[in-house]
């Protein structure tokens, strides 16, 4: 495979293209011309559980509308995945193929698996999500790469959320939006410890909020616990810097479930950007001379 969009638009090392992990993810979709020639277009697959394609994604350049573009072909919803090598102990879940791929050249991960819900999280998905974890080590970890922004995290919350009222069907956890907040009822007599929750929220809350602006929504949140159930509420904001806060609640959710997670977030909007801009810093900037003009007299 010789993907020029992978290469040149994301700056993907070529080497990545054929490593086994990804073997099942990258593909060429063939394009039959007019002419009668044919162009191969760069794909991500979707597999199913054992593997096979069940759709996949194309990029290609439209000389017409002189713009990058994508083609979407899916028999049923599945998600983007690395190849299983072995017994992975690490599913690392993004956005996109591309951030699976960035990733991993940044940071070669040993016994992972990638999987992406590329842009939207469906039953399907978080059924095909549990799945996987079966087939992995018993102690393995989540880790959420999806993009540092709101919506990476609200994507966050919802896999957390969903995988939880997947195997708890008889206690499952309410996400309720309102006009001015968000409302998690969660029905467990174990469930999170409340006092530490609300002291990690309300803290980095309050490390990122403009106090001048922001200051009205503090009232908004609200921790209540009782003999069966937990109530968490918190503001509703769509700000860069108003979504960090969640992280603790994302990752509280995850262990009443009893599952290892962790969050491994870039620094910039999402693991393509990094890579990027790694590449950038890594040349070596060039010095150019400039040739003396010779004396006038």
């Amino acid at each position: 495979i010789t993907s020029m969009y992978l290469l040149e638009k994301r700056n993907i090392d070529p080497n990545i293209l054929h490593n086994p992990l990804f073997k099942n993810m990258i593909m060429e979709a063939p394009v039959p011309m007019a002419n009668g020639k044919v162009i191969f277009n760069t794909a991500f697959a979707k597999t199913d559980i054992d593997e096979n394609i069940t759709g996949y994604v194309s990029h290609f350049f439209s000389s017409k509308e002189k713009k990058n573009l994508k083609r979407v072909f899916e028999l049923r919803p599945t998600l983007f995945k690395s190849s299983i090598i072995g017994k992975p102990n690490t599913l690392y879940l993004c956005e996109t193929a591309v951030d699976a791929i960035s990733h991993y050249e940044m940071h070669r991960p040993e016994k992972a698996m990638y999987a992406s819900f590329g842009g939207q999280v469906i039953q399907e998905e978080i059924i095909e999500i549990q799945l996987l974890l079966q087939k992995m080590e018993s102690d393995s970890t989540i880790v959420s790469i999806t993009d540092n922004d709101y919506s990476g995290t609200q994507y966050d919350l919802k896999i957390a959320v969903e995988l939880y009222n997947l195997e708890h069907p008889e206690n499952q956890i309410e996400y309720l939006q309102l006009s001015s907040s968000n409302k998690i009822i969660i029905h467990d007599e174990n469930s999170i410890e409340i006092d530490a929750l609300k002291k990690n929220m309300t803290a980095i809350f309050n490390s990122e909020m403009d106090q001048n602006i922001d200051k009205h929504l503090l009232p908004y949140f609200q921790f209540v616990k009782t003999k069966s159930m937990t109530v968490i509420e918190y503001p509703r904001s769509k700000e860069r810097n108003h979504h960090l806060f969640l992280q603790p609640l994302i990752s509280a959710i995850h262990k009443i479930n009893n599952r290892n997670f962790q969050f491994n977030k870039s620094n910039l909007k999402d693991w393509n950007d990094e890579l990027k801009i790694s590449k950038k810093k890594n040349v070596p900037e060039l010095k150019t001379s400039i040739p003396q003009q010779p004396q006038q007299r």
